[in-house]
């Protein structure tokens, strides 16, 4: 395959199928997964003009979280993770701050381990961003 047909087919690719394509952990996936789906939440509370996150209406939410995992346009995808990553960053997020344990409990993170997942996370969704522009 040339080199254009690759550019192209990368192009063309799905930023569910990015996701998929790397090679990280569940753990990270999950993390770059619960970052995405606050940005959605976000949108969906914006678009709603509502401040309340259990006034967001379900349907919406679910259509966003579609519409943003299957975006093809890269402009876009790359606007999505910028979203994620100013969403990990400002860490006003609390869903971001916790997870299960190995019983299945939700744990909220010590502060140096919501950092790690944050810095670990902002690096896989960069890496992508990369790959978008090159």
């Amino acid at each position: 395959m040339s080199k254009n047909n690759q550019k192209q087919d990368e192009n063309n690719k799905t930023y569910a199928q990015m996701i998929d394509d790397t090679n990280f952990d569940g753990s990270v996936l999950l993390d770059i997964t619960a970052s995405e789906l606050a940005a959605a939440w976000q949108e969906a509370m914006r678009i709603q003009g509502v401040s309340d996150p259990s006034k967001v209406d379900s349907t919406l939410l679910g259509k966003i979280k579609d519409e943003r995992a299957f975006e093809t346009d890269p402009m876009k995808i790359r606007q999505n993770i910028q979203d994620q990553i100013a969403i990990l960053q400002d860490g006003k997020t609390m869903a971001l701050r916790y997870h299960r344990d190995e019983n299945g409990q939700m744990k909220q993170l010590s502060a140096y381990a919501y950092e790690q997942m944050k810095d670990c996370v902002s690096d896989v969704l960069g890496e992508i961003l990369q790959d978008i522009k090159a």
